[in-house]
């Protein structure tokens, strides 16, 4: 169980703001697996033009192209400034073609399922082949509170084409030393180079005032929990019918 204090914040106006965001006793309960991640934490993702073809049709009143957004809040923006909390590597692998997930890794190291391998970094389906990108995904997620304190942290998600911008994110945090959130990230998203799609890029790096910090000392204490669950707990479970199947199907797709 994860408590939010508040009695360390000295600056007034933030424990304020977050009293109101959330609660003046704020306590996570539960039991939280790796598994459950995804539907504690308000992920985000940055509006596409293939967007509207992937999420429900309610969602996309007032968004515009680049925007910021999360299925839970709506639209954040097209630039934030963040602290980050924390920040994990996780890995999934979906069917071609089909919106139909065949694997997983909460840590970004050990599958969920072992029929492809006990270790993800030994999967066929984790490297590339033939001069093709890897089949099975990898994110660097960040778990990050907005600078003025707004709303509830969220996870911004690198893969693919992103994957080194967040790269290169978690290294400058690991370079900067001291807590994870000394520094404030300033991003905003960009339409690519000679593409269509929209992705963050860091316009700026500044250290955090030193009256924030214990803010986000105090989010980071409530939030562990369900942080420290994904990269330190995993249950392996068992392998269906169904799944063998779809994997044995997916050996002859060049």
């Amino acid at each position: 169980m994860g408590n939010l204090n508040l009695d360390k914040i000295k600056d007034k106006k933030i424990a304020k703001r977050l009293e109101g965001i959330f609660g003046s006793s704020a306590d996570i309960e539960g039991d939280f697996l790796s598994e459950e991640i995804p539907e504690t934490l308000d992920y985000t993702s940055l509006y596409q033009p293939t967007t509207r073809s992937v999420e429900p049709s309610g969602l996309h009143a007032g968004m515009q192209l680049g925007d910021i957004y999360s299925k839970a809040t709506g639209v954040i923006g097209k630039k934030i400034s963040v602290a980050v909390l924390a920040m994990w590597n996780t890995r999934s692998y979906y069917m071609r073609d089909r919106n139909e997930q065949l694997c997983s890794s909460p840590n970004g190291s050990t599958p969920i399922h072992t029929k492809f391998a006990t270790k993800c970094i030994n999967c066929r389906y984790a490297k590339f082949r033939r001069g093709k990108p890897s089949e099975c995904t990898k994110f660097i997620n960040f778990l990050v509170m907005p600078e003025n304190f707004d709303r509830k942290p969220f996870v911004i998600q690198f893969s693919r084409t992103g994957y080194r911008i967040g790269l290169d994110i978690a290294k400058q945090i690991k370079d900067f030393g001291g807590k994870v959130y000394s520094k404030v990230f300033v991003l905003e998203s960009e339409r690519a180079k000679d593409a269509a799609y929209y992705k963050y890029k860091v316009i700026g790096v500044r250290d955090s005032d030193a009256g924030v910090k214990p803010g986000f000392e105090a989010i980071l204490d409530y939030y562990r929990p369900i942080v420290e669950s994904s990269l330190t707990r995993h249950e392996i479970k068992e392998e269906e019918d169904d799944v063998v199947e779809e994997v044995q199907a997916l050996e002859n797709v060049e």
